[in-house]
This record gives structure tokens, C-alpha cells and sequence, in this order.
């Protein structure tokens, strides 16, 4: 997933209310992003599902974005 096509998806999940951007308040370059209330909602009940996977993952602070990026990629 390339940045612009993570900044597309991202402004889908906003259109749609399943996220919200904020500003990182320690790195004023940095938006993060967070799951609105309804997407709260939409993981929770996707929780429940059979085999359902992880809700987030961490990656360690210093890794790369090619290491994020396959992290994520695999998920």
C-alpha cells in the first residue's frame, strides 16, 4: 500500500464515519487516525465473529515503513 493509497483509503473511512483523523500532539507532520464511535461499534460486532482477526497491531518504535508496511500487509 503506497501513501497516497493509504491517505485514498483513509478518506473513504472518513466519508463513510468509521474513522476520525486527529493531530499527533507530539509531531505536529503526523496525523493519526482512530476509529469513530460507529466503527467502535462496527469492530466490536466483528469481533464476535468465528475466527475473527486481531483489532490492531503495534509495531516498535524505530522500525522502518517497508517493515510496517509488510506487517500490515500481512494481516
Amino acid at each position: 500500500l503506497t501513501m497516497s493509497g493509504a491517505t485514498a483509503l483513509v478518506d473513504k473511512l472518513v466519508k463513510l464515519g468509521v474513522v476520525e483523523r486527529e493531530a499527533d500532539p507530539t509531531d505536529r507532520r503526523a496525523v493519526r487516525v482512530r476509529l469513530s464511535e460507529s466503527g467502535r461499534q462496527a469492530a466490536a460486532t466483528c469481533d464476535q465473529l468465528p475466527g475473527a482477526a486481531p483489532r490492531s497491531i503495534t509495531v516498535a518504535p524505530g522500525r522502518s515503513r517497508r517493515s510496517r508496511a509488510s506487517i500490515s500487509s500481512s494481516l
